[in-house]
């Protein structure tokens, strides 16, 4: 029955009213993120390579059967601030792209380190990957149950329409941009976005190949 004839005229106004506010609230979105424990990350913290190829607070996993990568860049106080997880058999150029590392300054005498371009850093990061620490499959499922190789439409029904839908020439790009505010979880902001629960901010991308995720980028924005 539509809501204006359960109302009488008269108390139209304050009959509306209690029919929304007793309906079902929004589900509150929350942060998704890998069950890496934090003990695993402490070595990862600080400079660990070369001049010409280092990682900074980065901490790099392979599966035990080496069909799995996951990198994690550490913040404070473990703090997972961006995750790569890919097939380290067959890296995308979005991993590439998006996975940071460095090399130390040589121009003019300067010191300190700068990001490695884009171009020069597949060698860099094989490297790393081949001295990554081995662990059991299961880390590499998302707390939400979410992993490689999963069609678009198990990740659309839990995160709702993607933000936005990109094609490329290593498949469909998907991303989610979801607002941090957790007072009010499960509503949307005037640009349509969600808000998650407890986070101050989450970024998701998918790169999507034959309807299969072949790599997952996970952001979560600090204050």
């Amino acid at each position: 029955m539509p809501l204006m004839t359960q109302c009488s005229r008269i108390a139209t106004r304050f009959c509306l009213f209690g029919l929304l506010a007793s309906a079902p609230a929004l589900p509150a979105l929350e942060e998704d993120g890998y069950p890496v424990e934090n003990d695993r990350l402490n070595k990862f913290y600080g400079i660990v390579g070369s001049d010409d190829c280092s990682a900074h607070d980065q901490a790099w996993f392979v599966s035990e059967t080496g069909a799995q990568a996951l990198v994690m860049d550490l913040g404070t106080d473990y703090h997972r601030t961006d995750s790569f997880h890919f097939n380290p058999g067959n890296i995308p150029e979005i991993i590439l792209d998006s996975v940071r590392l460095f090399q130390r300054n040589t121009d003019d005498g300067r010191r300190g380190y700068t990001y490695m371009p884009a171009e020069d850093t597949t060698g860099c990061l094989e490297h790393f990957l081949e001295i990554a620490d081995r662990i059991p499959s299961r880390y590499f499922v998302t707390d939400k149950g979410f992993t490689l190789n999963m069609p678009p439409g198990k990740f659309i029904e839990h995160y709702g329409e993607p933000t936005r839908v990109e094609t490329t020439s290593e498949g469909k790009l998907l991303s989610w941009d979801f607002a941090g505010d957790p007072s009010i979880p499960g509503l949307k902001t005037k640009d349509g976005r969600l808000h998650v629960e407890n986070s101050f901010g989450f970024h998701l991308r998918i790169l999507f190949d034959e309807e299969k995720a072949v790599a997952i980028l996970m952001q979560s924005d600090i204050p």
